[in-house]
């Protein structure tokens, strides 16, 4: 997972990384990673927020409030994150518009490739 945070000038105030060893899909890494970008914006006291996913169905999800059963607990978290903000919107944006954030996640992936032993 990775996410950047951007102040009104589009200048990135804060940018991370995480890893999950296990998630079962592409939809739920990117669930994970708006919930952590959240977190990480409520630390900064961020108060009003534009969320930019390359996942539709992330986005349509969110728009509508709708439920997932493998989103279930991610989908709540996000909308209990929501009411933190003045302001929050959804947006989706294209893989080629989301090159910083998709760079960050695909470093986290070797980070933990790159840490994994094997066990025989």
């Amino acid at each position: 997972m990775g996410w950047h945070l951007h102040d009104s000038t589009n200048s990135v105030t804060e940018s991370s990384s995480s890893h999950r060893l296990f998630v079962p899909s592409a939809l739920v890494a990117e669930a994970l990673s708006v919930k952590a970008a959240l977190t990480s914006a409520v630390f900064y006291h961020v108060s009003s927020i534009i969320v930019c996913s390359d996942s539709k169905t992330l986005v349509s999800l969110l728009k509508s409030q709708g439920q997932d059963v493998v989103l279930k607990g991610v989908l709540h978290d996000i909308a209990m994150l929501a009411r933190t903000f003045t302001s929050i919107s959804f947006v989706y944006i294209l893989r080629l518009a989301n090159v910083q954030a998709d760079s960050l996640a695909k470093a986290a992936l070797v980070s933990i490739s790159a840490s994994a032993s094997v066990i025989v």
